[in-house]
């Protein structure tokens, strides 16, 4: 396959285990809504004291680039796309338990 036939972005291949596999259709790029577990905090506290536990609302923006039965991986920068190994820096791996929401975003011209 030759960069030029890539859909998704320019010369954009679908790589895994560093084997090139089959063109898939372009990711779509999305926003994720996903409750996170608060930090833990460092100080000792009285537990009477405690505030009670609220999960952090989270929003992650990026091309849904990998899906699993529980896991979902978004890349908000990818690199290198003429190339024939492209690059992506920043995905993350949302389990999708903790997805409350998922929008698929368009571009706006």
């Amino acid at each position: 396959m030759c960069a030029k036939s890539a859909k998704f972005l320019p010369g954009f291949l679908w790589v895994k285990n560093k084997r090139m596999t089959k063109q898939k259709p372009e990711p779509p790029l999305v926003m994720i809504e996903w409750v996170d577990s608060v930090r833990p905090t460092a100080p000792w506290q009285l537990i009477k004291d405690l505030e009670d536990p609220e999960p952090v609302k989270c929003f992650s923006v990026g091309w849904l680039i990998s899906e699993t039965r529980d896991v979902k991986a978004l890349a908000p920068n990818i690199g290198s796309v003429a190339d024939t190994f492209p690059q992506a820096c920043g995905i993350i791996q949302i389990t999708k338990r903790s997805i409350i929401r998922q929008v698929k975003l368009r571009e706006v011209r």
